[in-house]
């Protein structure tokens, strides 16, 4: 998202707004599809939708900021004297700028997050937790035709508990 700010504050033609365009219609689009995916992967699934509520939450925060603090402000400073309005990329540019600022820095802090992320103990993932309930009926099935049913029985209770 921060390289299509770049190339709305830098497009001097209608190709080049239109490239801005659509790589910020891909981007966005693409991050708010993958958007609960990557949070309940970082976060756990246990709690991944007041987490992915408080991602929205702060985007809807920050465009409230952004739209009614910063881009008036930069508009209006761009403005010719007695005028009302404003023409050319000027206008904007300092806004485009300081989106793709804090883009950079959204992801310098998730970077940060994720590596904080890897040194802590993470709860298993899905997939890792099927993999030990497959280990357990295999361990199920092995303890039955070796005991009987008697020492089988207390690993299904265990199962049984554990799910």
């Amino acid at each position: 998202m921060s390289v299509a700010q770049l190339l709305l504050a830098a497009a001097d033609t209608d190709t080049g707004m239109y490239v801005a365009c659509i790589v910020l219609g891909l981007s966005d689009g693409i991050m708010w599809s993958l958007g609960p995916l990557l949070t309940g992967k970082l976060f756990g699934m246990k709690h991944s939708g007041k987490n992915f509520g408080m991602v929205v939450l702060a985007a809807a925060i920050f465009a409230l900021a952004l739209s009614l603090s910063l881009e008036p402000r930069v508009y209006q400073a761009h403005v010719s004297a007695g005028g009302k309005e404003c023409f050319g990329k000027a206008c904007f540019a300092l806004t485009h700028y300081v989106c793709a600022a804090l883009g950079v820095g959204a992801l310098l802090a998730v970077g940060s997050l994720h590596s904080a992320s890897k040194q802590e103990e993470r709860p298993p993932s899905a997939w890792s937790a099927l993999g030990v309930f497959f280990e357990d009926l295999r361990d199920l099935r092995s303890m039955r035709s070796r005991r009987g049913r008697g020492r089988g029985r207390e690993l299904e209770t265990r199962l049984a508990d554990a799910t």
